[in-house]
């Protein structure tokens, strides 16, 4: 892929972003899911739309809020906890579209303030035709209401020998799609690592950014010392609320539900050796290094926390 994507959905585009996992309950099993380390580290609360509405009005910001899960259609009235933020904030939203109420989503959110529904398509799951028929109905459904829809490919060894001919079906369709390397295990072994290099000839072509994409899958994507906005126009919330500076640096540094988010009024140096949130961290990550001292104060005051 050429980067068109990453141009027309460029999350910089916003001043503030939060990564909000909203759940980690998802009605798939998908065995290699990365979301199935933890699934029970805590209960998800529950809060009602308004309540939702004004954790986020407190923060006195107007947000781009990319929520994932698990499937965040599993949470109660999520349809309409979109239409409440999407009042105030801009949304982006991964979802698998398997459950019903995808349909009232479409009917009461304003698609204007939907920067992107990203529909995973997960060919194992959707063995039978019903089951695609389905998934294209919502599709369908959601474009023709006026939504970005872009379906992501999830990629897995079962089905590499019929990925190329599924993408295309699904451009054929009028979708825009993007390739995720697979991370995690199936039958013992390590992906993608296991990956054969014939796999990854055809699975390059069709994700966002290769090179990113692979430095992240192998845990060699680098900002170390380059000053960063997470922390201070970029957050990662998990579903109990607790507040981090991203997905990769996860200590607690305040909580949605509580109003006791602390941020950093200037970027910060990263302090990681690999990061996990990959293209909220290219959009981020500033090219600016911070020095020595910077760095060191700021991993001191992280291992504080």
């Amino acid at each position: 892929m050429d980067g068109d994507l990453l141009n027309k959905y460029n999350l910089k585009n916003f001043t503030y972003r939060m990564n909000w996992e909203i759940t980690r309950k998802c009605n798939f099993s998908c065995s290699y899911c990365v979301n199935k380390q933890g699934f029970n580290e805590f209960e998800t609360p529950v809060f009602s739309p308004e309540e939702i509405a004004g954790f986020f009005k407190n923060t006195s910001k107007e947000w781009l809020i990319l929520i994932t899960g698990g499937e965040p259609f599993t949470y109660p009235n999520f349809a309409e906890v979109c239409q409440k933020l999407a009042e105030d904030h801009y949304l982006q939203i991964t979802s698998n579209l398997s459950l019903p109420e995808v349909y009232d989503f479409a009917d009461i959110v304003n698609p204007q303030k939907v920067f992107m529904l990203s529909a995973s398509f997960h060919s194992l799951e959707r063995k039978e035709k019903a089951a695609r028929e389905e998934f294209f109905n919502k599709c369908d459904y959601l474009k023709n209401k006026g939504f970005n829809v872009v379906v992501n490919y999830i990629t897995h060894p079962d089905s590499m020998d019929k990925m190329e001919e599924e993408i295309k079906s699904i451009n054929e369709k009028g979708f825009e799609t993007f390739a995720i390397i697979l991370r995690g295990n199936v039958r013992g072994k390590t992906y993608p690592e296991a990956f054969s290099e014939n796999d990854m000839k055809i699975i390059k072509p069709h994700v966002i950014d290769f090179d990113i994409e692979t430095k992240a899958a192998f845990g060699k994507l680098n900002y170390y010392g380059h000053k960063c906005e997470a922390g201070s126009k970029y957050f990662f919330v998990k579903p109990n609320g607790d507040v981090s500076r991203c997905a990769t640096l996860q200590k607690k540094i305040g909580n949605l539900f509580d109003g006791t988010i602390v941020s950093d009024k200037q970027e910060l140096p990263c302090i990681a050796n690999n990061c996990n949130d990959v293209y909220c961290g290219l959009a981020s990550v500033l090219p600016q290094k911070a020095n020595r001292f910077r760095i060191n104060k700021e991993k001191k005051k992280y291992n504080n926390l």
